[in-house]
């Protein structure tokens, strides 16, 4: 009963913002892809190198001998999923000039579902401070790698049929069910339901087919190596997406088998066994819609680069 209510505050919460449907377009003030919060988004993480500042002209760029110099990112969520676990790592400093070259790297967390957080939609992380000493008084052209690994969650609504007769006239037993599905670096493409009935129950099976943005695919890494102090991106080669199914009838979630992701794609099947045809009074509710949403949880990496010089004092 806690699920069922949960999921019916759910649907009221969503009402009033932007998702996108399976054809790509955006349809404002309806339901966006989340299924606890009515924030909307249309991605996941945007990183912002902020020193160096990439933005400046090469002949700006430039970080003095002897001054403080402190690598910094900005980070914004622009999606509808939280981000608890996340790691930013820096590679790429001169040993000699700079006194490390190692990888240096620093947690952190951006949320857009709790708007007193101090990292509400946003956090600046900030990397450890170096005074540069050239050699010999020789510019150095420098490159500095930045590396960005989060956990990131992918949403799809559905709405299920229920009944007990798959002939029965009322809602289709098969076809696609999918909603809405939030947007980020997977995206849910399709969600084919299959009712199979069960006496005073039904097994309902999910067909669910996800999509990688175009060009993003590589990026996917292990959900475990996204707190990874690495600076690195070992993408995995045929990328996995851990899946969980919810529904009103349910009182917690039901793990699907993984999906496996190749050129872009990824599929995997869902089985909720036993839901009800009666209610706990042992009413008839059978032929009716039952919501219901997945949940697709990865691990996304990228990295960006700046270049500069370290110059003379004077």
């Amino acid at each position: 009963m806690v699920k069922k209510v949960f999921l019916i505050l759910v649907l009221v919460l969503l009402a009033g913002c932007d998702f996108a449907t399976n054809s790509g377009e955006i349809i404002e003030e309806t339901a966006t892809g989340c299924p606890y919060s009515c924030h909307s988004g249309s991605d996941s993480l945007d990183v912002e190198i902020l020193n160096p500042d990439p933005n400046l002209p090469e002949n700006y760029r430039e970080v003095y001998e002897f001054s403080e110099f402190a690598p910094e990112l900005y980070i914004s969520n622009d999606g509808e999923a939280d981000v608890t676990i996340g790691s930013a790592c820096i590679s790429g400093l001169n040993q000699e000039v700079f006194g490390f070259s190692g990888c240096e790297c620093q947690d952190f967390s951006v949320v857009v579902n709790e708007p007193d957080s101090s990292d509400y939609r946003e956090t600046r992380v900030y990397f450890a401070s170096y005074s540069p000493s050239l050699i010999d008084d020789n510019v150095l052209d420098q490159t500095l790698n930045f590396y960005t690994k989060y956990e990131y969650t992918t949403y799809g609504l559905f709405e299920a049929c229920i009944k007990g007769d798959v002939k029965e006239e009322g809602c289709d037993a098969y076809g696609n069910v999918l909603d809405v599905s939030s947007e980020g670096p997977v995206t849910v493409t399709e969600i084919y339901q299959v009712l199979r009935p069960t006496g005073s129950a039904v097994d309902l099976e999910l067909n669910v087919a996800v999509k990688v943005d175009e060009g993003r695919s590589e990026w996917l890494i292990a959900q475990e190596d996204a707190s990874s102090y690495d600076c690195s991106i070992v993408a995995e080669h045929d990328p996995i997406i851990k899946v969980n199914a919810y529904m009103e009838e349910l009182y917690g979630s039901v793990s699907c088998p993984d999906i496996l992701v190749e050129d872009g794609e990824g599929q995997t099947t869902c089985i909720i066994s036993g839901v009800p045809l009666s209610d706990s009074d042992g009413n008839q509710i059978s032929n009716r819609y039952s919501q219901g949403y997945l949940e697709l949880e990865y691990g996304y990496a990228r990295m960006d680069s700046v270049e500069f010089r370290v110059v003379p004092l004077g």
